[in-house]
């Protein structure tokens, strides 16, 4: 029996779905005075009957802060005090593509509001999306939050398990979060049928919805769900009728009761109640949506990149020149924590295209990204002018500093112009700044007079400085370990097989092992490009969309995917040739794809075992249903994969929640298929997405096939989505993947592998060098865990150590360039939580398995 029915006030936050996104954050700002007007409104209405506002996102409350007055701060306490007012911890509601140093940043400001605002902040709430990394647990619980609220949207998704549904989410290093798995937002309104305004018609969809409780065998006394507006569903205001109803229903003495409640008191509850345990990921469906932007997100993970190198030396000895760099460092964490909020545009994306608000909507989202991107670029070149320790101005530079911002030492070859190899750079901090662009050109092979120099070996998390005279220059090829043959190119490591007349691939072997990881019944391409659409009307509201998705929010859907006509067309090969560099060979191909035409080149390296692969797109504007993905089919019966998320590797299938997406994955770095004795690690810097097994789009599988031979596809764009996402992208676009083949899945190796290709070697002008040198700015002495996230601080500086394997390993972590003292465990702020011994300047740390520990370290430098 339902006593009561608990009711969760709030605006869905879309920061550009309803309205752009300028007034989106003045709208936000207006509802939380216009909550407080109706907080007093009510003031002396009977209890139950009282609204309770919730702030459902940080980030829309502490852009109110920034504009409130000290009369109106005082007014939000008093409404906090009253019980009446109330926010959750999330800043945003967020996409997997999130980071650990972005995460924690995020919720960097929690202790501030909890003090200044007198909120609880306990209680992290996420909406529309489909799920959250559960590499976020511990980072929550050391956050001070211990409830996780979902409301997942099944348009083009699917919730876990049932719902509603509390329960102990476990993550990956055993310690649990209180999960409420609830249903989709606003359902109240439509529930309890608001808009009609009869408390008659209220009882009858109140009453259909108990009885689905009562069927699905809920265990509870009360129901939960949440209110937002019947006409306005997402940035919405109060909903004062709504008010007035619930107070006429409990004033008839109605059962049963409704109550606004606050998410505290959710969590008051669910500790009192014995819950179910289920450990996993929560693997989001709705990520998909990044493929619509490809080009924005891999400067978004360019900046992910450059910002977690920036971090890292700024744990080198001096600090920066450029006192202002923390704020602008924090500025630009903001601008990609803004990308990775879970709106990319406006609700008309795709039935309205060319509207004003939808193209301005794009716009404003887009820069989010393009800002984040610049401003790492800025940073890291900061953080690099401190480590060469270079003047304002020079005239002409002695050598370079070569720095390796992975856990793993490194030894590599770089393109560098003739011109900067004669010491030809006047540098100063314009032209430091413009290096980053000078790379992105030299990768992409547009300067002339270019020549490879190398091999130059780093170590980690460390430098080199080299100068001029040290540097060795190449045009021909340096060793025979790498060859072009006819129709095959081969390297120490790898022998790749092609037909010379197409450019197929016809076998790659692990020359270690000999095994050929080709699947030969197959009929799809080994590395080659397939471009998918629906057979479907074009005309239709959502552009032939419309065949894909089977949605309708009056019934209680589990999932809204279904079985939708798919149209497949492998590449159309143009030519096909054989390139030798003096460290590598590859293979080109080029080739054309309905609405594309592509350039894609395979690398076997002479001094490596990894494969890189590197394609560039020249989209058109295809506004029908449009998608191409990187084939791998696998010779791999009976496998298993892992894919890393924040980090932390999962298997697939086995440590996913019940019901969660398994069609495909966000990655933060790899995925990897194997069996007992073979498999392949694909690292992907660029593009996150990825599906195993098959083509999986609308499939909706609760548990994959592992028995037959897997096809791994790099998921490199799609503009699926009927609303929210880009309708199309025309323009050029670039990808890297990079391939490594092993006998055994090592989930160091695997994050060797990604961090490799997620950082390339950067070389750096240095105006002084004096003899060759080499150091490190951070050493962790322990297999398997890295530093997941650092900050520098005035007397010293904080560590996030990951652990990526199941044993608990005790490390020693040390700042080679500054004098430890001290040091302290710490939580998600930073915040002391018990020492640590220190002796010789390195912290003893215990870092548990597939675990995240914060370190404070105190420096006398």
């Amino acid at each position: 029996m339902i006593e009561e029915i608990l009711l969760l006030h709030h605006t869905h936050t879309d920061i550009g779905y309803t309205h752009e996104q300028p007034i989106v954050w003045e709208l936000n700002r207006q509802f939380i005075e216009d909550a407080l007007d109706q907080i007093e409104r009510t003031a002396d209405w009977d209890a139950p009957s009282q609204p309770i506002w919730t702030c459902e996102v940080t980030e829309t409350l502490r852009y109110w802060l920034r504009k409130a007055t000290i009369a109106q701060v005082e007014r939000f306490r008093r409404a906090v005090s009253a019980g009446r007012m109330s926010a959750c911890a999330m800043p945003y509601n967020l996409t997997p593509m999130v980071g650990t140093p972005q995460f924690i940043r995020a919720l960097s400001a929690l202790p501030e509001l909890r003090q200044m605002l007198g909120l609880p902040l306990n209680v992290a709430l996420n909406h529309d999306v489909n799920g959250l990394p559960w590499t976020m647990i511990p980072l929550m619980l050391d956050a001070g939050i211990e409830m996780v609220i979902m409301g997942i949207n099944v348009h083009f998704g699917a919730f876990p398990l049932s719902r509603p549904l509390f329960f102990r989410w476990i993550g990956p290093d055993g310690r649990s979060i209180i999960a409420l798995n609830g249903e989709h937002y606003g359902m109240f309104q439509r529930y309890a049928r608001l808009s009609e305004n009869s408390l008659d018609a209220m009882a009858d969809g109140i009453a259909a919805y108990l009885r689905k409780l009562e069927a699905q065998r809920y265990p509870h006394t009360f129901a939960y769900l949440t209110l937002t507006h019947h006409s306005f569903w997402d940035n919405n205001p109060p909903y004062p009728a709504a008010f007035d109803l619930i107070r006429r229903w409990n004033a008839e003495r109605r059962t049963p009761r409704i109550r606004f409640v606050a998410p505290d008191e959710l969590l008051s509850r669910a500790k009192a109640m014995p819950l179910p345990e289920y450990a996993g990921d929560w693997t989001d469906y709705w990520n998909f949506g990044a493929g619509s932007s490809a080009h924005e997100t891999r400067l978004a993970h360019q900046a992910r990149a450059h910002l977690y190198a920036a971090d890292l030396f700024s744990l080198q000895r001096a600090a920066s020149r450029d006192g202002a760099l923390p704020a602008t460092t924090d500025e630009a964490y903001d601008a990609l924590t803004l990308w990775d909020e879970h709106t990319w545009g406006a609700y008309s994306s795709v039935s309205d295209p060319d509207r004003d608000t939808t193209i301005g909507g794009w716009y404003h989202k887009a820069k989010a990204a393009y800002q984040a991107r610049s401003l790492a670029h800025y940073v890291l070149s900061e953080q690099l002018e401190a480590l060469a320790a270079n003047p304002r101005h020079a005239p002409r530079i002695d050598g370079f500093i070569f720095v390796n911002p992975t856990p793993f030492p490194r030894r590599d070859y770089l393109p560098m112009t003739r011109a900067m190899l004669r010491g030809e750079h006047h540098h100063f901090s314009s032209t430091a700044h413009h290096l980053m662009e000078h790379r992105e050109l030299l990768e992409q092979g547009k300067l002339d007079d270019v020549t490879w120099i190398g091999p130059i070996s780093v170590p980690a998390y460390g430098y080199a400085r080299l100068p001029l005279s040290a540097l060795k220059s190449h045009d021909t090829p340096i060793t025979q370990e790498t060859e072009a043959l006819d129709g095959a190119i081969v390297s120490g490591a790898h022998r790749l097989e092609f037909d010379p007349r197409t450019g197929a691939v016809t076998a790659l072997i692990d020359r270690r092992t000999g095994a050929n990881f080709v699947d030969p019944s197959s009929p799809w391409p080994m590395l080659g490009l397939v471009h998918e659409t629906a057979d479907a009307d074009p005309a239709s509201p959502y552009l032939g969309r419309d065949v894909m998705l089977q949605l309708d929010y009056s019934q209680f859907q589990e999932h809204s995917f279904c079985d939708w006509p798919a149209r497949r067309t492998v590449e159309q090969v143009e030519s096909a040739r054989v390139i030798v560099q003096p460290h590598r060979a590859g293979l080109e191909v080029k080739s054309a794809l309905p609405g594309a035409r592509a350039t894609r080149r395979i690398w076997l390296h002479g001094h490596r075992s990894e494969i890189a692969i590197e394609i560039v797109l020249h989209k058109d504007e295809v506004r029908t249903p449009d998608a191409i993905y990187l084939a791998l089919p696998l010779n791999l019966p009976n496998w298993q994969a892992v894919f890393d998320t924040m980090g932390t590797p999962t298997r697939l299938d086995a440590e996913q929640l019940p019901g969660c997406c398994r069609d495909w994955v966000t990655v933060s770095g790899y995925v990897d298929v194997h069996t007992d004795r073979l498999g392949l690690t694909l690292a992907c810097p660029d593009a996150p997405l990825v599906m195993v097994g098959d083509f999986n789009f609308g499939k909706r599988q609760l548990a994959l096939d592992h028995s037959r031979p897997p096809l791994l596809l790099a998921w490199l764009l799609n503009n699926y989505w009927t609303t929210n996402f880009r309708v199309a992208q025309p323009g050029v676009l670039r990808f890297r993947y990079e391939i490594a083949t092993h006998a055994g899945f090592d989930p160091v190796d695997a994050a060797r592998v990604a961090a490799f290709a997620r950082h390339p070697l950067m070389a750096h002008p240095s105006v002084q060098v004096r003899a060759p040198e080499s150091g490190q700015v951070l050493q962790i002495d322990g297999a398997g865990v890295f530093a997941a996230a650092c900050r520098r601080l005035d007397d010293g500086a904080l560590v996030w150590l990951q652990n990526v394997t199941a044993e608990a390993h005790i490390v020693k972590l040390r700042l080679p360039q500054r004098r430890v003292y001290k040091a302290e465990s710490c939580d998600t702020f930073g915040r002391p939580t018990g020492p640590l011994p220190v002796e010789d300047g390195s912290a003893t740390v215990i870092v548990p398995g597939r675990g995240i520990v914060g370190v404070r370290l105190h420096d006398q430098s």
